[in-house]
């Protein structure tokens, strides 16, 4: 709101200088004082620098370039469609431990769903007190493939 209070006398003052320039006589003339818009532009430079100090001070922005922000806007929600279809689509294909996995012993903490489109990774953890336990990490996609799907499967 201060950056747009600034940017707004900004323009008055620029309009301001601009008719009073028109309207004063030129150099040579009579009437007027070729140094005198120096004065009054000073004057707008300082009532400007202290409003930035007292944004400052107020905790705004310091950046000087407020102006160039976009306004806020309140924005109203789409209402969602239940027939739209996305044309993307996020899908997960399980894999099989490789044979390095299975020499190390390794064990498949992945299960995969393809009814319920889910795939849950059961984490091993242990306690602070030593105490093991398994954390259940479910996923949901919407297409979900077990490590036998081949690429037709997923890609077709």
């Amino acid at each position: 709101a201060k950056a747009m209070r600034m940017v707004k006398e900004m323009c008055r003052d620029f309009a301001n200088a601009s008719a009073t320039a028109e309207a004063e006589p030129k150099d040579g003339d009579e009437g007027g004082d070729a140094g005198g818009d120096e004065d009054d532009d000073a004057k707008t430079n300082s009532e400007m620098d202290a409003d930035e100090r007292r944004n400052v001070e107020d905790g705004g922005d310091v950046d000087e370039d407020e102006s160039t922000a976009p306004s806020p806007r309140k924005s109203t929600p789409r209402p969602k469609s239940p027939q739209r279809k996305s044309k993307i689509r996020v899908s997960v294909r399980k894999r099989p431990l490789n044979a390095k996995e299975q020499s190390r012993k390794e064990r498949d903490i992945c299960t995969s769903d393809d009814i319920s489109r889910e795939l849950t990774v059961w984490e091993p953890k242990v306690k602070v007190d030593l105490t093991r336990f398994v954390e259940k990490h479910a996923f949901a996609f919407d297409a979900v493939f077990d490590e036998s799907a081949s690429n037709d499967d997923v890609y077709v």
